[in-house]
């Protein structure tokens, strides 16, 4: 992470600051997934088992290297999107900033699913402050600000588009490692890990399908990932009892719709 970013600035001084701020203090003694994190377990055994993508801080580092992988794989591929330094600059700075607002509002991290308009506009209003807060006076902090509060915002745009599809990988990276788990000795616990790959399958298969047609990387992390992902869409139906009597039918169904989505696309990528 020693890259120059932004001006004389490289990303890992980016994110010392980020570490080191208010927000960055409140948001390392936080976690991520924690609709799905049963009382009994530590931050310490949640992080464990789950990767640095459930350290609410330590979460925009596997974005960053999620986003600095992604914009390498399409640059070196036929396909026709590609993205410029400045690009790849602003790409790799929303993902160190994307979610500092977290520590700076009541309700930290949100579940996707629960995340209202109004969450979101929140955390919005306060990406810019959070980025001209970290970067250099000599650099033009607040359109540089501006740029990220977009890509956030527009997803319809170059930028934000593809922002939208690495955070959707990132869901797949925690749900495969989710699903891997089988420890047997805590059922709650081990049901609750479930309830994170169906609920990011539910979610994330129809748009990570889509974004494979025209993004290399997606369609590659999908491919080298499809043996896992089938055998996760083939998950008993029991696994969505978790969910509770009045939830857990409409979210079975739910994810049996999106099943023919994976089928469909298993076939057009994957050769037997």
């Amino acid at each position: 992470m020693s890259k120059e970013l932004i001006g004389n600035q490289t990303s890992q001084e980016i994110y010392q600051k980020y570490k080191e701020s208010p927000a960055g203090q409140i948001l390392s003694q936080r976690t991520r997934w924690n609709r799905f994190k049963p009382e009994n377990i530590s931050n310490e055994a949640w992080i464990k088992t789950l990767s640095l993508d459930a350290d609410n801080l330590r979460h925009c580092l596997v974005i960053y290297g999620l986003t600095d992988w992604f914009i390498s794989q399409q640059n070196n591929s036929d396909m026709s999107i590609k993205f410029d330094k400045k690009e790849k600059n602003l790409l790799l700075l929303t993902a160190l900033s994307h979610d500092i607002p977290e520590g700076m509002t009541a309700k930290g991290d949100i579940s996707l699913e629960f995340k209202t308009d109004q969450d979101e506009q929140e955390e919005l209003a306060l990406i810019k402050k959070a980025v001209i807060d970290v970067l250099d006076k000599d650099c033009d902090r607040h359109q540089i600000a501006s740029e990220v509060k977009n890509c956030l915002e527009d997803k319809t745009s170059k930028l934000g588009h593809a922002f939208n599809a690495i955070e959707n990988i990132g869901y797949l990276r925690t749900a495969i490692i989710a699903w891997k788990n089988n420890d047997t000795s805590n059922p709650t616990f081990a049901a609750n890990l479930k309830l994170i790959t169906n609920n990011v399958l539910i979610n994330s298969i129809p748009k990570l399908t889509e974004f494979s047609k025209i993004y290399f990387p997606i369609k590659k992390y999908l491919h080298d990932r499809s043996s896992i992902v089938t055998q996760a869409f083939n998950m008993e139906q029991s696994y969505f009892d978790a969910y509770g009597p009045e939830s857990k039918d409409n979210y079975y169904q739910t994810f049996l719709s999106v099943k023919p989505i994976w089928e469909k696309w298993i076939q057009q990528n994957v050769k037997c």
